[in-house]
């Protein structure tokens, strides 16, 4: 199967869709195969039509080559600038998972980074793992202020007592070391 993949991607025998190019990938990665070939000739067929994917896709294929640990800048570039534009139709894990993509590939694409902290701003008490994820993100790629920020704006959201911070918050808070007021213990 994989040989078979392989020829089709290298050949150009089959033009795949955007869903399958993420889901092939994707499959890659989470089986543990380590395929660098055939994950850059899926990242090169992925940025010719980087356009045609939808949000999830986006955040499907960074996830996959961060799973696997497989930077190929030729891809990330116009994928990131592709998922910055889509970011307000991903879902919450999606934000969390993008985030994460983009800390584990070393991507300091501060656009990104900003797009995908607005959206997670906007989450109620649902995506409070999203919100941990993209202030990981955020102090992994240097804007440890930006993800303060952020973890500032959800804890004063969310609780004025100690007792009712959402724990992913309260990790990454003191992960960055400065709790918010409303997690200190009276």
């Amino acid at each position: 199967l994989l040989f078979d993949i392989n020829r089709m991607l290298h050949s150009g025998i089959r033009i795949f869709r955007p869903r399958e190019l993420a889901r092939c990938a994707s499959a890659l990665a989470s089986l543990g195969i380590r395929q660098p070939a055939m994950m850059y000739c899926i990242g090169a067929e992925a940025a010719k039509k980087v356009h045609d994917f939808k949000a999830s896709q986006l955040a499907a294929l960074l996830t996959a080559f961060a799973t696997a640990g497989i930077q190929d800048s030729a891809m990330m570039q116009p994928v990131v600038a592709e998922l910055t534009r889509k970011v307000s139709e991903l879902t919450t894990a999606e934000i969390g998972q993008s985030a994460w993509a983009l800390a584990a590939l070393r991507l300091r694409s501060t656009s990104a980074l900003g797009a995908l902290s607005d959206v997670a701003a906007a989450l109620g008490d649902e995506g409070s793992v999203a919100v941990a994820q993209v202030a990981w993100a955020l102090d992994a790629a240097g804007l440890r202020r930006a993800a303060q920020m952020l973890l500032r704006s959800q804890t004063e959201n969310q609780a004025t007592d100690f007792c009712n911070v959402r724990p992913e918050l309260l990790v990454a808070a003191c992960i960055l070391g400065e709790p918010q007021p409303a997690m200190e213990a009276k």
